[in-house]
């Protein structure tokens, strides 16, 4: 058995480094401020009431935090699903608001593939593990919401993609 010296995250740290993008990838998942930031918030306090969390190494904190947040956006669309003539807003003004909508009209799966591997940075294998599919699933997941997207902005979607 390795002998792994008892580390206390440091939270308030965590949440400076991770806080602002797990907020983005809620908002572009859910469309509202509010989830966004009920979600990031739970997935914080629910991990400080485990306790039980695994050695600090930034990669897989980072990727068990984004996971963490993705499920509290599912949880809290689910209780509370927004109604169909809900406006996305913009995150920040660099941001196309006409790319977001159409973030917003393509599926759940697509969306998060998407996001994750194209906005967020995440490799396909930690992405896979996230969302918890196959890396070639992913990949697939990936083209398709690409295409969604071109067409979902208009753009001419190329057979060769």
């Amino acid at each position: 058995m390795r002998n792994v010296p008892d580390v206390k995250p440091d939270w308030s740290q965590l949440f400076e480094q991770h806080g602002d993008e797990l907020y983005r990838f809620a908002y572009r998942l859910s469309a509202s401020r509010e989830i966004a930031e009920d979600s990031v918030q739970e997935c914080f306090v629910s991990w400080l009431r485990s306790c039980s969390l695994a050695t600090p190494i930034r990669g897989e904190i980072r990727a068990y935090l984004f996971g963490a947040v993705r499920n509290q956006v599912y949880k809290a669309l689910k209780r509370n699903p927004p109604p169909p003539e809900a406006k996305p807003i913009l995150v920040q003004p660099d941001h196309s608001g006409e790319v977001f909508g159409a973030l917003q009209q393509i599926p759940e799966a697509s969306r998060e593939a998407i996001v994750l591997i194209c906005i967020e940075g995440f490799t396909y294998d930690e992405a896979a593990r996230m969302l918890e599919v196959e890396p070639s699933a992913l990949r697939v997941r990936v083209h398709r919401a690409r295409r969604q997207l071109k067409e979902a902005l208009g753009l001419e979607v190329n057979t060769n993609d």
